[in-house]
């Protein structure tokens, strides 16, 4: 059986803070508030996703763009991650993987964002409802960009996975004396 997208690879909180737009303060705030839940919670921390990666770009630009409120910001989020990632999984991971080049990905959505009558903000693939969106956000190009830089910081990510599987085995070897 095929792993789900974004299983692997996992980045330790320190490289999601070196690839993410938002500081330590801001990203520890979101997780205690609950807007953001790592993919991995273990003795050794927390671990982060592809999918949260990109979850807090758009947080990011959302709450920057319009002051929208991270609960609010994640819950938009992660309306365009569940159309978005099913599509373009496959190709975000070739660009982590060195595998592809940012621009050979083939699906570029874009979400326009936008307010009901009510008043609530919401999201829209495409054009959407509005005839004049509050922002247009092109989560397939940020997708590709935030794959990318994730890409950079993966010899430490293998690195570290290296070393956890070094360990497993040194204790299992104990275990067996």
């Amino acid at each position: 059986m095929a792993a789900k997208p974004f299983e692997h690879p996992l980045f330790p909180l320190a490289i999601f803070l070196k690839i993410t737009p938002e500081d330590r303060t801001t990203i520890e705030n979101w997780l205690r508030s609950g807007a953001l839940v790592a993919s991995k919670n273990d003795d050794r921390g927390k671990y982060f996703s592809m999918a949260d990666l990109l979850k807090v770009e758009l947080m990011h630009r959302l709450r920057s763009r319009l002051g929208i409120p991270p609960a609010t910001a994640g819950k938009i989020a992660d309306q365009m991650i569940a159309d978005y990632l099913p599509r373009a999984g496959d190709d975000l991971l070739s660009i982590i993987d060195n595998a592809a080049a940012v621009d050979e990905t083939d699906y570029f959505p874009t979400y326009s964002i936008g307010r009901s009558e009510d008043g609530e903000i919401l999201a829209s693939l495409g054009q959407g409802a509005w005839d004049d969106p509050v922002l247009t956000l092109p989560v397939g190009i940020l997708g590709r960009l935030t794959a990318a830089k994730a890409q950079k910081y993966m010899e430490f990510v293998d690195s570290d996975m290296r070393e956890l599987q070094k360990r497993a085995k040194a204790l299992l070897a104990e275990a067996k004396n």
